[in-house]
């Protein structure tokens, strides 16, 4: 018998125990989808958050499942959850005795078999080898800190048993320009430590004023400048995923290998999107489920059925990419530009060939020598280091009768004339081709852009703190306007069939009111309304999600926006939360 629950074991239980609680709806007439969905997850609360007691010996009795109920109680406390702790323990109280019940006729020795054991894979919640740890911008001056700090303290709030000594850390900042902005070693177990109450990065006081839970994390590497962004993280298929993407309230969130290994492509420069199926071998390397010959195909449709946009608008926007070859994206955060980009190169390969795809990020120190060729110290001098667009291009040379997709993140935070130098001229839609090649800076070799790659850039035009991007440039792109796509026809059936919340359709309609006064204000405008994504999710949509959205990322949004007009940010704070509360 072996020592670990297999992870498919695990799955098909969950599954088994939701249609289990489906049946059921035909006795209980007051349930509904969410009511199952709730129930569902929360019977494996104690299990995800390890709140101190063996989850499955814990199945054995009524007087084991008080216990884990007093546990889960004391875990909301000290995790400093909000709401009303007593009555939400006894919520999830319900949730685990509709397990006991299911176990106990479909699966009556499964708790005993199971005792003690953990689960054999890396890849779930139990036993991950990196994490991410978040800081809020408004209580705690998260960039400050990891620019002047070599080593930082950071409170754990769950996983404190599978959190261990060496593992990966990386530190997140929340808020409107949300991301992984460093990285680093978690230098010890998760330890009792000292309030310290007189933290210069701290705001509006410290934020612990008892001893609490936490781990020392050593910072290796300082991304302020180059941070990858949430908008970046949910392109890919792996990284789309992750945890602190899909549920964003705690301080400390799980990581996969998968997605780690995703992450730091990102962080080196080297990211190529993962194909779903891709695992990791036990050295690292990766393992795909797919030939490189198999790909899924992709269609007008597939873009319209996953994207919230009208034909119309596909067909500007397609139109407008394969006659000017490089456009940019610009919109406000939340509007799915990143998303829109991978999925609108799908559409015109017509299928999902990733391996034509490459994503990047400018950020304001990145230039020529990064992203065209340059030399770089090699422990015994200097040696010439192609970059990635350099080898993009020569990779579509090769492949001449078929379109290649060249996406940028962040275009505008990088000084573009730098980072593109003598290729400027190149990259014009009428200059492509080997007649106008240009001798390069550091090699001598005559380049050109191939006539059959193109350019899509991300822009924010919500962030005040870039420059809009030189005329020079902006004569050889087109500009596509994304907008909230509240109000699309995509959207409004996606609520209706896949959601099927009443207090997420309160949420909508708070959001769409709020996104025209930010219109009408002359010091924001359409370019800083909240975008649909906030509210798009796999999950199941409970109160709790909802909460997290309004209260970690569309408040966060508004206290930038209005940080000079308290009275408006509270005003609309009351609408909101009276959408997900009442």
């Amino acid at each position: 018998m072996s020592d670990f629950i297999e992870v498919e074991e695990l799955k098909k239980l969950k599954r088994e125990f939701k249609k289990y609680l489906s049946d059921m709806r035909k006795e209980n007439h007051d349930w509904n989808d969410n009511t199952v969905s709730t129930y569902a997850s929360d019977a494996f609360f104690a299990f995800n958050n390890n709140v101190g007691v063996d989850f499955w010996a814990s199945l054995a009795s009524q007087s084991a499942l008080e216990t884990v109920r007093d546990k889960i109680r004391d875990y909301l406390k000290n995790s400093n959850k909000p709401g009303n702790v007593e009555e939400r323990a006894n919520h999830y109280l319900v949730a685990l005795k509709l397990l006991k019940e299911f176990l106990g006729k479909e699966h009556p020795t499964l708790a005993s078999e199971w005792s003690g054991k953990a689960v054999g894979n890396a890849g779930l919640k139990s036993n991950p080898r990196a994490w991410i740890f978040q800081g809020n911008p408004k209580r705690y001056d998260v960039v400050g800190a990891v620019e002047n700090l070599d080593k930082m303290t950071w409170a754990v709030t769950q996983y404190e048993s599978q959190i261990k000594k060496g593992d990966k850390a990386y530190i997140w900042q929340s808020g409107p320009n949300s991301g992984i902005i460093a990285s680093g070693i978690i230098l010890c177990d998760p330890e009792t430590k000292q309030p310290n109450l007189s933290d210069p990065y701290a705001r509006g006081g410290p934020l612990k004023t008892e001893p609490y839970l936490a781990v020392d994390i050593r910072v290796e590497r300082k991304l302020t400048n180059n941070k990858v962004t949430r908008d970046t993280l949910l392109v890919d298929e792996h990284t789309k995923e992750l945890e602190i993407l899909r549920f964003s309230r705690g301080t400390n969130f799980s990581v996969t290998e998968e997605q780690a290994t995703v992450i730091e492509s990102i962080i080196n420069g080297t990211y190529k999107p993962m194909p779903p199926g891709t695992a990791l071998s036990a050295s690292g390397n990766l393992l795909s489920s797919q030939s490189p010959q198999s790909v899924t195909s992709y269609s007008e449709a597939d873009f319209l059925n996953e994207v919230y946009m009208s034909p119309e608008q596909y067909a500007t926007l397609r139109g407008l990419l394969l006659r000017k070859k490089n456009i940019i994206l610009q919109g406000a955060p939340g509007v799915g530009k990143t998303f829109v980009a991978q999925r609108l190169a799908f559409s015109i390969m017509r299928q999902k060939d990733t391996g034509r795809v490459q994503v990047i990020q400018f950020h304001q120190s990145y230039s020529y020598e990064d992203f065209i060729m340059g030399y770089r110290p090699n422990g015994s001098g200097f040696i010439l280091v192609e970059g990635p667009f350099y080898r993009f291009c020569k990779k579509a040379e090769s492949d001449g009768q078929r379109p290649y997709f060249f996406i940028i993140d962040e275009i505008n935070r990088g000084n573009l004339s730098k980072i593109f130098g003598e290729l400027l001229m190149l990259i014009e839609n009428a200059k492509r081709g080997k007649e106008y090649a240009v001798r390069l800076l550091y090699k001598e070799e005559l380049f050109y852009v191939p006539a059959n790659v193109y350019i899509i850039g991300m822009m924010n035009t919500a962030d005040r703190s870039l420059a809009m991007i030189d005329y020079a440039l902006r004569r050889r792109f087109a500009f596509f306007d994304m907008e909230p796509a509240f109000n699309s026809d995509g959207f409004r059936e996606h609520q209706k069939t896949a959601l099927q919340n009443p207090k997420f359709q309160k949420l909508v309609n708070a959001i769409n009111k709020l996104n025209e006064d930010i219109a009408k204000d002359p010091s924001l405008g359409i370019g800083f309304r909240i975008g649909h994504s906030y509210l798009c999710t796999n999950d199941e949509v409970t109160d709790d999600w909802l909460h997290a959205v309004v209260e970690y990322e569309v408040l966060p949004l508004l206290n930038e926006y209005w940080f000079d007009e308290p009275s408006r940010i509270q005003a609309w704070t009351e609408q909101l939360r009276n959408a997900v509360n009442g």
